[in-house]
This record gives C-alpha cells, structure tokens and sequence, in this order.
C-alpha cells in the first residue's frame, strides 16, 4: 500500500491536469463481478469440498467534494450459491444452498487524471444486518482506471481487496471488477 500512495503522488506531479473532477461534479456507476471457488475441508472431515459461485451488483453515486476527491453511497446486491460435497457410507453426497442478500455503505475514492483517463484508487465501508440479526462489516479497497470511450462515459475494470467481518469470522478475498461510470460535468 506504502508503494501504491508513492506512486500516486509522483504520478500526480507529472499528470495532465483535467477540469472534469472539479468539486460539485457528480457521477453514477455500476459493477458486476463474479467469482466462482472450491475449496477442501483441511480437517479432512466428512466435508470433501465445496463449491462457491458469488455475483455482486454494485451501482453507485458519488460527488466530487474536492477537485479529484469523491465520497459517495454504494447499494451491493449479492447471490451466493453453495454446493457442499459430502463423503457418506464411501458415496458423494452434495446439499445446496443458494442466498440473496443486499448490503449498504459509503465509498470516497481519489482520481489522477492521466492523457484522457484516469486512475483512481479507493475504499468502501459497507454494513449489513440480516433478518436473523446476523451482522457484517465489510472494508473494500480498490485500483483501478476510468477509461473513458465518451466525454462523460467511462469503462471500469479494477482490482479489489475484500475484508469482511461476520459474527467473529474473518474473510478476505481479493477479485478484478469490470464496470461503468457516468460523469455528469
């Protein structure tokens, strides 16, 4: 991360200076990103392994309160579907689980406006709690370039790391988005 901030400020010394992040300019977007896992039981239990597909649906709003600096609210829809394999009597057995759920949070990012597109760099907070009180606080940190192929409309592939919180169980992940974003300058 050290290096990450490093760059980005001797980017910023050499980059063009672009007027489209003034303060006040507001922008919507929207991601999907799908991961598809396995994963084996190391305690080498009944569980054999387990399979994971998780579709995200981010759409966003945010405004620049800074010239380069946003914040901004975000809406995750998530659906998870899990295959659990079993070993039982020497024969496989697999159970099913499929979830929905939909989470809540703010995000700020930082832009560097380079030649025409930009790069930018942010972080997300998102809290959820479910119908069974069940709670989860998710930290986001993202890489990635706003790739602009209209004046106000730009393609968002990025990199994101994944820190959650849920009941005492910690995961992190890490996975590439691909998404769009609409300046309204």
């Amino acid at each position: 991360m050290k290096k990450v901030l490093i760059a980005l400020f001797v980017l910023t010394n050499f980059s063009f200076s672009q007027e489209q992040f003034e303060q006040w300019v507001y922008n919507i977007g929207g991601s999907f990103s799908y991961s598809n896992s396995k994963t084996s039981d190391p305690n080498k239990s009944s569980l054999e392994y387990t399979e994971t597909e998780e579709s995200i649906l981010t759409p966003s709003f945010s405004i620049f309160v800074a010239k380069q600096f946003s914040v901004g609210v975000t809406w995750n829809y998530l659906f998870y579907k899990s295959r659990y394999y079993y070993l039982s009597s020497g024969k496989q057995t697999s159970v099913g689980v499929m979830t929905k759920q939909e989470e809540y949070g703010i995000n700020a990012r930082y832009y560097l406006p380079i030649q025409g597109h930009a790069l930018y760099c942010g972080a997300s907070f998102i809290y959820h709690e479910g119908l069974d009180y069940l709670i989860s606080r998710s930290y986001l940190g993202e890489v990635g370039i706003d790739l602009f192929v209209m004046k106000n409309l730009a393609v968002e592939p990025s990199f994101q790391y994944s820190h959650s919180l849920e009941q005492g169980l910690v995961t992190n992940g890490t996975f590439f988005s691909m998404g769009f974003r609409y300046f309204f300058f």
